[in-house]
């Protein structure tokens, strides 16, 4: 009257986009009147170069209880251990661009990046956490409810920890142009100590299927609920991958 599913994993991926050729970018474009760029032929080394990726084992176990009439139980627990990355630089390669109508040899922009002595990659070590009950009750042979009940947790050092350099935080606060914005400038400057791991992914649903005649023939559904997804690291992790150059 019970069945146990359990499962141990490995998780090994990276996402690392990177130019072919390693050299100056040629990008050959028309200026407008209104000083916007049309591109027309893109040359030589590419602008993306990028290092992401995760790996680490997690633990998995759902249980199933068939056990008590007209109930069937389901409960399970997740915990994950793994390890993100990120690295970008954008441009890698130099990138010159010509103003056709103007010049095939003078540039007239240049845009190229350096990386800042002693700024290290994103690396974050998180854990997560999930666990979860659930009933799907045959109130009558008509009659059926899904009951449950979700909450997960996560924590993301790299981000929590985070302090962001003070000479940027000191011209953020100084800066005119947010003097009377409607946020708090201090709500996105981070100082070790002032962020936590978000603990209220509590996520309730429920769904009902109503057989009309008994007979599996005719059978209406539905169901409500509430979901989060998890903070991309990506997204997490661009305080750190915008300040590794210039």
């Amino acid at each position: 009257d019970w069945l146990n599913d359990a499962h141990i994993t490995y998780e090994d991926a990276s996402y690392n986009p990177r130019p072919i050729t390693i050299g100056p970018g040629i990008l050959l474009q028309r200026v407008t009147p209104t000083n916007s760029r049309q591109a027309v032929l893109n040359l030589g080394g590419g602008r993306n170069y990028q290092d992401k990726g995760q790996n680490g084992i997690s633990f998995q176990d759902d249980f199933t209880y068939f056990g008590w009439q007209g109930h069937t139980i389901k409960a399970g627990v997740k915990y994950k251990s793994v390890e993100l990355s990120a690295f970008e630089q954008n441009p890698y390669n130099a990138q010159y661009a010509f103003d056709i109508d103007e010049s095939f040899t003078v540039p007239n922009q240049v845009v190229f990046s350096s990386l800042v002595p002693g700024v290290q990659p994103a690396v974050s070590k998180n854990k997560q956490f999930g666990i979860y009950l659930q009933d799907d009750w045959e109130v009558n042979e008509n009659l059926t409810l899904n009951l449950g009940l979700r909450w997960d947790y996560e924590q993301t050092p790299t981000y929590s920890d985070f302090v962001l350099h003070p000479e940027l935080a000191s011209a953020l606060r100084g800066w005119t142009n947010i003097q009377n914005a409607d946020y708090d400038i201090e709500d996105y400057i981070s100082n070790g100590s002032n962020r936590d791991s978000f603990k209220g992914a509590i996520q309730p649903r429920i769904g009902f299927s109503y057989d009309l005649n008994a007979d599996q023939r005719h059978v209406i559904f539905g169901g409500a609920g509430r979901a989060y997804d998890r903070n991309l690291f990506d997204n997490l992790a661009r305080e750190r991958t915008k300040g590794v150059f210039r």
